[in-house]
């Protein structure tokens, strides 16, 4: 029996997200233009990304983060706002704020927000030239005679201790 792991979703919800994307936000059409085709360090942003019961303005799936523009309206629901981040915090996701006027004043340091949380929130790169297991321990190097332990050169070490 095959299984379908996409969650079904709720076909109105579809419908509004793509009314929402053909009718963007004036700083939603700006700060898409920034993200789109990762224009971003190479980053996939989704615009108008369904998570029922909500519509995120902004999505990176690789790093569950979630982007919201907050307009006017949005000072007078408060509630909702948290609501909709407590809601996507709970399902693994970090979820940034900015307002309207932040993307329109300021959009430089709007970018750079969005660019350092993205950084914090990629894992570390492997190292490209990774030592094979069970190396790079201090215990698996050994020390030279005469070096590291204050033997030879009359009993100094005038490098300092060595570290490995």
């Amino acid at each position: 029996m095959e299984t379908n792991w996409k969650r079904s979703i709720d076909p109105i919800l579809l419908e509004r997200a793509r009314e929402m994307r053909h009718q963007s936000a004036p700083a939603e059409a700006v700060l898409w233009w920034c993200l789109r085709d990762r224009r971003l360090d190479g980053i996939k942003f989704r615009r108008q990304h369904v998570n029922p019961p909500f519509i995120a303005d902004f999505y990176c799936h690789e790093l569950k983060l979630v982007i919201e523009l907050d307009g006017d309206s949005h000072g007078t629901q408060k509630e909702y706002d948290d609501r909709r981040t407590e809601r996507f915090m709970r399902e693994g996701m970090h979820v940034i704020r900015f307002l309207n006027t932040d993307v329109f004043d300021h959009l430089d340091s709007v970018l750079d927000a969005i660019w350092t949380e993205c950084d914090s929130l990629r894992p570390a790169a492997p190292h490209p030239n990774p030592l094979p297991k069970g190396e790079g321990t201090r215990n698996s190097l050994p020390l030279p005679s005469g070096e590291g332990r204050g033997e030879g050169q009359g009993g100094s070490n005038r490098e300092g201790p060595r570290t490995y």
